[in-house]
């Protein structure tokens, strides 16, 4: 994937996400005070995102074909294992009054989530298609 299509994608979430936090806040004003969560996700997961898509892009050359694998699987354990933190800190930060305090966390991740797969698979892919087959 091309630095500029990986830029776009990256756009598009980014609005994605805005719209969802704006929608969080204009609709459901419970969770008004808690949409600070949202924007942190955003930060936080968009410069994951970038840090991901060149180390993605330079395994993708490596001459060892699973290292963008290992790469994959480190990748959802972290990121799993670190929104798990910010959420736990937020929450004995903040005292939320609703359990759903964490929704607008929760869709920007899969929105996130969903933007790295698809272009760690892509990423693989490119590498797949260079391997001459025997």
């Amino acid at each position: 994937m091309s630095s500029a299509r990986f830029y776009l994608g990256l756009a598009i979430v980014l609005l994605l996400s805005l719209g969802s936090q704006f929608f969080f806040g204009w609709y459901l004003p419970e969770l008004k005070p808690y949409i600070g969560l949202g924007y942190v996700a955003m930060g936080y997961f968009t410069t994951l995102s970038v840090l991901i898509y060149y180390l993605s892009k330079r395994l993708g050359t490596h001459e060892n074909p699973y290292l963008l694998l290992y790469l994959t699987y480190a990748v959802i354990l972290f990121k799993l294992a670190s929104s798990v933190i910010i959420v736990y800190a937020f929450k004995r930060s903040y005292h939320p009054d609703t359990r759903y305090f964490v929704l607008p966390f929760i869709v920007v991740y899969i929105l996130f989530t969903i933007f790295e797969t698809a272009y760690m698979a892509k990423s693989g892919q490119l590498k797949s298609n260079a391997i001459p087959r025997s």
